[in-house]
């Protein structure tokens, strides 16, 4: 679905510049609070069109909470996988020498 929507340049610069990230980085994060944004600031937008781009908005936001959960989640078992090749290759290490030192 396409819009001719015309937004004023004033508020998308006001948006970039006071919605960025502490390092100066622009993020994924940071263009979807623009978009709500332009949602609040522009009287001119339909209901539909604002009520889509929220819509899009939360749905791609819940995305980012469900892929940051599974990227913890597989660092979580990165760790334990390798605490537990370190313990494992303890042992080994430790059967060798008891075998060689006999």
């Amino acid at each position: 679905m396409q819009y001719g929507i015309k937004v004023p340049i004033f508020n998308i610069c006001f948006c970039l510049t006071n919605k960025m990230a502490p390092n100066g980085e622009f993020t994924v994060e940071d263009a979807l609070n623009i978009l709500e944004s332009v949602t609040e600031l522009n009287s001119n937008l339909r209901n539909e069109v604002k009520k889509d781009i929220l819509t899009a908005v939360s749905r791609i936001k819940n995305e980012f909470v469900y892929v940051r959960s599974e990227v913890e989640s597989a660092n979580r078992r990165i760790s334990e996988l390798g605490a537990r090749a370190t313990e494992t290759h303890s042992l080994l290490l430790a059967l060798l020498d008891g075998v060689g030192g006999h």
